[in-house]
């Protein structure tokens, strides 16, 4: 604006700029401006902090889902490679199974015994009555199991 009316008058002035040094409003809206520029700062202060938290938040949380997921790829690999085998040896049982039945029965019974058996209490049923059991290997885990049976059966 001031450069046209300098340029209307022919006052030979060129204005190349207006640089205002100190700008205060009028006492009326003193306050009023001031809770703007407030505002505008308050404002400009919780969009850097909401942009600062993003910016940690997340790569952290990308993290974390790639941690849960290289979990999750771990615990399937392992449940496959765990189910395989059992597989695996189901089928060698089989394999044992067709070639003979009654002795593969036999074994996987004692098997199961040894496994269950060492636990338990175990006694010695005779005609003359119940005697505790002693074993010969020298462990008293299995001291009293029931193992062999007597007149009481």
């Amino acid at each position: 604006i001031m450069r046209q009316l300098t340029q209307e008058y022919e006052s030979g002035i060129d204005v190349l700029q207006v640089l205002l040094q100190n700008v205060n409003p009028p006492l009326e809206v003193q306050s009023a401006f001031e809770d703007v520029v407030r505002a505008r700062e308050d404002k400009e202060r919780l969009i850097n902090l909401a942009e600062a938290y993003q910016a940690s938040e997340i790569p952290k949380a990308i993290g974390e889902a790639a941690k849960v997921t290289e979990a999750a790829e771990g615990f399937k690999t392992g449940r496959i490679a765990r189910a395989q085998g059992e597989a695996d040896g189901f089928e060698a049982i089989l394999e044992g199974y067709l070639l003979s039945p009654d002795v593969t029965r036999q074994r996987l019974y004692l098997e199961a015994m040894e496994e269950v058996l060492p636990g338990v209490t175990k006694f010695i049923l005779s005609d003359s009555g119940v005697l505790p059991f002693l074993p010969l290997s020298g462990s008293t885990s299995g001291a009293g199991t029931i193992i062999g049976a007597g007149g009481g059966q």
